[in-house]
């Protein structure tokens, strides 16, 4: 655990800034661009710089910054200006499903970021598209690769795909894909409850049957060859360790989480009013627009809710795919 407070606000290696509020994708497996859009209490840009600025005050270029959000960073008006301003501070990454990516916004992108993630969840347009749910989306997303990586040979370029039933006989595809094209690596997501998307233990067999991989010998089969490949030398950017634990879940979807422990030391997450959270399920523990960031912290609310979360073991969906370690039992 953490001998006192100071030492947790050490701890913290990644903060992810949810600057996006709003989506141009409809995408089947999330559902936050069903939901309504905030359009007061925002943070201004004003407010992102002093962040940015405490944040760096506190961790210099210790931390790394990942910009994402409920949707399309790169549709917030202000995105460049926050960009240029935090990257000589940090190293910075951002997710994006590529569609407002043409050659201005990749020599932006080029000049500001260390690291980039483009969803990409077909192998073939046909299935991309009708995952992602516009037209267009994978075009868009194979172009806005391109772009980028004209614009910057160093620049770390990574595919993100969701494993589904609708993409299982691609996924193999999408691997030898991006080992043969200049592609730092692929990034595998297991299909979890999606965003937004009511409360249910058995979602998975019932409003997103659809989704779900119900060929439990052929998941078992897609998951092994990508841990042979990844051993092989191929670019699969997830340790074998998940990749066998995606295999579990797959096949035994009611114990997701299990075995897994949150690495909430390590993670500080900004919301777009300003709320400070160590969890997607905690309370806030502060508000950046009303205290200082090492206030907040280091503050009581801070203390408890870090607690809680540390020794929560419920199952999560979340686990799965972001920001755990496998516990030794």
């Amino acid at each position: 655990m953490f001998e006192d407070k100071k030492n947790y606000v050490s701890e913290i290696k990644i903060c992810e800034l949810r600057f996006a509020v709003k989506c141009n994708s409809k995408c089947k497996m999330c559902y936050l661009w069903k939901s309504v859009q905030p359009n007061e209490g925002l943070m201004t840009i004003a407010d992102w710089k002093n962040f940015i600025d405490q944040l760096a005050g506190l961790y210099g270029h210790n931390i790394r910054v990942n910009f994402s959000g409920s949707g399309e960073v790169l549709m917030r008006e202000g995105i460049e200006d926050i960009l240029r301003h935090s990257c000589r501070k940090f190293s910075l990454s951002l997710n994006t499903n590529g569609y407002l990516v043409d050659q201005s916004v990749a020599h932006i992108l080029a000049q500001t970021l260390d690291a980039i993630g483009i969803s990409l969840d077909g192998a073939v347009a046909e299935t991309h598209d009708y995952l992602r749910g516009i037209p267009g989306a994978y075009e868009k997303a194979v172009s806005a690769i391109n772009y980028l990586r004209n614009e910057s040979p160093n620049m770390i370029i990574t595919v993100n795909t969701i494993i589904s039933d609708k993409n299982l006989d691609e996924i193999l595809d999408l691997v030898e894909w991006v080992d043969s094209r200049q592609i730092n690596g692929i990034i595998f997501q297991a299909l979890t409850i999606p965003s937004n998307a009511k409360n249910d233990r058995f979602w998975y067999k019932n409003d997103f049957a659809f989704l779900w991989p119900k060929d439990q010998k052929k998941i078992s089969e897609v998951i092994d060859e990508l841990i042979y490949r990844k051993r092989r030398g191929s670019k699969v950017v997830n340790s074998v360790a998940q990749l066998d634990y995606f295999k579990s879940y797959f096949l035994h979807p009611e114990m997701a989480g299990e075995g897994l422990r949150c690495e909430v030391e390590r993670v500080l997450k900004v919301e777009p009013n300003g709320d400070i959270k160590i969890c997607d399920f905690s309370e806030p523990i502060g508000n950046v627009t009303k205290e200082l960031l090492d206030k907040i912290l280091t503050s009581e609310t801070a203390d408890l809710e870090r607690r809680k979360a540390y020794q929560c073991r419920k199952p999560c969906h979340i686990l799965i795919n972001c920001f755990h370690e496998q516990e030794d039992e």
